[in-house]
């Protein structure tokens, strides 16, 4: 019989075809490669958050340029109206700056959205508008004031609007009286409403410009938070999966290793026991299991030797002893020997068997303790035999490695897990375990990167958090402020509305004046034949209707600055303010009317005068001259009741304007509770991101990890409290006007 053991099978892919070692370094890279993913989908994500969180920062930097430009524009309109009112160059500073910094930071905003070509285009429009308004209208409405503070007599006028005419509608359609370039022509400019029209597209565009980035910033916002979300549970789905495959990876390798031990430990208890029948299974593995059954199957084949020579002494010593009994005498001696040579061979087989079934005992014990976790037992038995002591000490040393290298394994690990990131596997490793040492330090470094990187970025995105906070309290108190301006606008119309109730009951007076002066004229005229009599009354009615006309001139001047100033307050108020400004108009031409009038009845007096010296003769000249006065009264008397009427009007038109303005304040408190809300969504994202940091301060990295601060927004420029303009030729202050105002 052949002491060969049999060629294993062809190679097939088996768990038990590998060593050791590479089960062992699969059972230890499969936890480690899904910690690298784990810290790849973390670094992934925090990434996509921060880039997000970026595009937030832009669009609130969009936004506050955006507010620069609306408030640089009204600096224009501001300065504009100023000049218009008191025509002096300084009023016309704020219109310069507010050009220079609203085409300056439109250019900056345009570069600012370059990856947003429909904002860009937006933005193009806006520029288009404002240089527009400015190019038509502005200038030519500056010129015209310029004129109208340096008359120009409107035959040399003539040929300047002659040469305008087909290029400048503005200047085409400028009308003058008393030959010279007047306020009227200003309010009338002012009064068609060309000015609201740009103003209301430029507001149109600004407020679709503000709308678009506010959606982008809210989208920006969610999509921040949906990404967080979905990285803790990327995490806790890949720890989970990485615990159950390490159980399940850890399982298969301990099953297959154990059984197969132990099934050998089985089959050498039986040869051990004198079963040479016994079939050694697992010699075909490729693993050191294998390489243990194949040395099982020549303890066997030796043990099947053993046995065949035992039978051939046997025969031998029943044929010596057949022989012997012929020859006793002769052959005592080679009995003796063959005697002896028998109880040896017989003893040494006793031997062997005995030490086998100790060997497979304590390869027993080895192999069931390795299976229940406890790799520290160690095959004790001493044999005569170098063969059997060199097997168990190769089992020995198998079982020291692995249980060395998992003891320390298991305390850097638990240690690990504690929370602690500066323990390294330390020791002299071989082999698979030095893998396993340098795959487990390598671990523990990808986790304490990992760990600080989160902190890292937990601390940036708390830093973010506050500065949303400080920028939404900033513009919440700005909301408030404009809230505090558009009152104090309310309070300078309830002014304005109680000067025209005062001019309207001086009106009242006038036009009871004036029936004075009427009756006082057809009395005069009654009394004309008695001619002495009638020279003195002529002439102390003649004083007291000067007196009059002078009363009535101061009156009509009045009437003038206020409809002019009723005017621009109506082009102002835009489409709300046309009637009025037509009203406005009409009162200027009563007031003239009434101031050509008074001149006229200035005239008469002094003829009258002339009659009386001329004596009786001209009497009667005096007479039909006093009717005409009388008449010219009462056209007086009829133009005063026309402008108390056209006052009362501008008295229900401001408490128009005083509603709109009250439905602004409710606007902007609206704004203001908006804002609120933003600060409150700050103050949660900023609690979470504290705690992320909080769940990161448990792990101990050995160096102290970064955390960035919280930085400000610099926003002290949009804080400042609103300007207050003064009107021309009045100490009351004027709130900042909307689009709406010119």
């Amino acid at each position: 019989m052949s002491l060969t053991p049999s060629s294993p099978a062809p190679r097939r892919f088996s768990i038990s075809n590998f060593n050791t070692r590479p089960k062992v370094l699969f059972s230890a890279a499969v936890p480690l490669v899904l910690m690298l993913i784990i810290g790849a989908v973390a670094e992934i994500n925090l990434a996509k958050m921060h880039r997000t969180q970026g595009w937030v920062d832009h669009t609130q930097k969009v936004l506050s340029k955006a507010d620069a430009i609306v408030a640089s524009a009204v600096d224009m309109e501001t300065g504009l109206r100023g000049y218009l009112l008191a025509g002096e160059e300084s009023f016309l500073d704020p219109y310069k700056s507010g050009a220079n910094k609203a085409f300056g930071d439109l250019a900056d905003l345009r570069a600012t959205v370059s990856d947003n070509p429909p904002q860009v285009a937006r933005l193009q429009e806006v520029e288009a508008t404002l240089r527009q308004w400015q190019t038509e209208l502005a200038e030519r409405e500056i010129e015209l004031r310029r004129r109208i503070g340096d008359p120009m007599p409107k035959q040399d006028m003539s040929a300047t609007l002659e040469t305008n005419d087909s290029a400048d509608p503005v200047m085409g359609q400028l009308q003058t009286s008393n030959n010279v370039a007047t306020m009227d022509d200003i309010v009338k400019l002012v009064a068609e409403g060309r000015g609201k029209v740009y103003f209301d597209e430029f507001r149109r565009l600004m407020s679709e410009f503000k709308s678009i980035e506010q959606e982008l910033m809210v989208s920006r916002q969610a999509a921040n938070n949906a990404t967080r979300e979905m990285t803790v549970v990327t995490i806790i789905a890949v720890l989970i999966f990485a615990l159950v495959a390490s159980l399940a990876t850890a399982f298969v390798v301990g099953s297959d290793i154990g059984n197969s031990i132990k099934t050998l430990t089985g089959l050498m208890n039986r040869l051990a026991d004198g079963d040479n029948t016994v079939v050694i299974t697992g010699q075909d593995r490729r693993d050191e299991v294998g390489d243990m059954a194949r040395a099982t199957e020549v303890f066997k084949q030796n043990a099947i030797r053993v046995a065949k020579l035992n039978h051939e002494q046997e025969e031998a010593s029943r044929k010596m002893a057949e022989l012997a009994a012929e020859r006793e005498k002769a052959a005592q001696r080679e009995v003796e020997l063959a005697r002896q040579k028998e109880e040896d061979d017989r003893k040494a087989a006793e031997d062997r068997e005995q030490m086998m079934r100790e060997l497979g005992e304590a390869f027993g014990q080895v192999v069931e303790a390795a299976i229940d976790g406890e790799f520290s037992n160690r095959v004790d038995a001493k044999f005569t035999d170098q063969i059997l002591n060199d097997l168990a000490g190769n089992i020995n040393n198998l079982m020291g490695a692995v249980d060395r290298g998992l003891t320390v394994t298991g305390k850097v690990l638990e240690k690990v897990a504690d929370g602690d990131l500066t323990q390294r596997m330390e020791g002299d490793f071989r082999g698979a375990f030095a893998v396993l040492q340098d795959n487990t330090n390598s671990m523990i470094e990808s986790l304490k990167s990992l760990v600080g990187d989160i902190t890292t970025s937990g601390g940036t995105l708390a830093g973010s958090s506050a500065e949303l906070r400080d920028t939404a309290n900033t513009l919440s108190r700005q909301a408030e402020q404009n809230a505090a301006s558009l009152e104090e606008t309310a309070a300078a119309l309830e002014e304005l509305s109680t000067s025209i109730k005062q001019v309207s009951g001086n009106v009242s007076n006038a036009s009871q004046n004036a029936k004075t002066a009427r009756d006082t004229a057809q009395s005069s005229g009654k009394i004309a034949a008695d001619a002495a009599e009638a020279m003195t009354r002529i002439s102390e009615a003649s004083k007291e209707i000067a007196q009059v006309v002078s009363v009535i001139n101061e009156i009509a001047f009045q009437i003038n600055l206020l409809a002019l100033n009723a005017g621009v307050e109506a082009a102002r108020a835009g489409e709300a303010g046309n009637g009025f400004s037509v009203v406005a108009a009409e009162v200027r031409q009563l007031a003239q009317r009434a101031s050509e009038a008074a001149k006229e009845i200035d005239g008469v007096i002094n003829r009258s005068d002339d009659a009386v010296s001329e004596g009786v003769s001209k009497v009667s000249d005096a007479q039909a001259s006093l009717f005409a006065i009388a008449e010219s009264v009462v056209s007086i008397s009829k133009g005063v009741d026309e402008i108390s009427t056209a006052i009362s009007q501008q008295v229900i038109g401001i408490n128009e304007i005083t509603t709109a303005v009250s439905q602004v304040d409710q606007n902007t408190q609206k704004q203001a509770a908006a804002f609120e809300e933003v600060t409150a969504a700050s103050a949660v994202l900023a609690n979470e991101a504290e705690s992320l940091q909080q769940s990161t301060r448990r792990f101990s990295t050995g160096a102290q990890i970064a955390v960035m601060p919280s930085r400000k927004a610099p926003m002290a420029s949009l804080a400042h409290a609103p300007r207050k303009a003064v009107a021309a030729g009045g100490g009351r202050p004027v709130a900042d006007s909307s689009w709406d105002e010119f």
